[in-house]
């Protein structure tokens, strides 16, 4: 499985970097429009983590799925999860219970 994720592409957006190693690309500009899925009919891009981005891709119709990994317990304070988002819709697609309480919630935007 490690040689198969390693020899993907992978993209960096970042409004800073210049220079990437390790089989990336750097997504110049604006990384919706950058994204290698824009225009194209395959739409597979695998993205980890929440925050400004995440929020980004959901705004420019990116988004096709958004998984929640609900861990239980609690931290009392942290990040917001989508910060400055402001209203969307969202659709459950599938619930997926993964053990010791954790459970993947798949959602999908209202079109």
């Amino acid at each position: 499985m490690a040689d198969r994720i390693n020899s993907l592409p992978k993209y960096v957006a970042s409004r800073t970097l210049t220079d990437a190693a390790w089989n990336t690309q750097i997504l110049p500009g604006d990384a919706v429009e950058a994204s290698p899925v824009s225009g194209s009919p395959v739409r597979a891009l695998l993205k980890y983590g929440t925050g400004t981005f995440s929020r980004t891709l959901l705004d420019g119709g990116q988004l096709d799925e958004l998984h929640l990994w609900v861990y239980p317990f609690i931290a009392g304070s942290g990040e917001p999860l989508l910060p400055g988002i402001t209203t969307t819709h969202l659709d459950l697609a599938e619930v997926n219970e993964v053990g010791n309480g954790v459970v993947v919630l798949a959602y999908e935007p209202k079109r």
